[in-house]
């Protein structure tokens, strides 16, 4: 999974184009303060970022999200990234280095 293969899902035909869904795969949470991105959910001592008191921002293996949009490298962030929304309608993006560790397509 990289940019160009949310891009070509997204711009096809809209009559032939359905929702692109993806799958949670590892425990994970939503972060950040202005932009919220994806990031580890983890309690080790060294991890970079530390588990959000928030259950609401708690995503877990099996979730469904559904992607709004693919943004190029330098438009959102430094890598390519795509935006997608969850089942209670929180918006924010996951990087493309994140691709293969947090999500697949369903």
């Amino acid at each position: 999974m990289n940019y160009k293969t949310f891009n070509n899902m997204l711009n096809t035909e809209p009559r032939f184009r359905r929702p692109v869904q993806i799958q949670i795969i590892k425990n994970s949470q939503i972060n950040g303060h202005h932009k919220l991105f994806l990031t580890n959910r983890s309690n080790h001592p060294f991890a970079t970022y530390p588990i959000n008191p928030n259950p609401a921002t708690h995503l877990n293996p099996g979730q469904i999200l559904t992607v709004l949009s693919v943004h190029k490298p330098n438009e959102i962030y430094n890598c390519s990234c795509i935006k997608v929304e969850t089942t209670n309608l929180q918006q924010f993006y996951i990087m493309q280095s994140d691709f293969k560790r947090f999500i697949k397509l369903v």
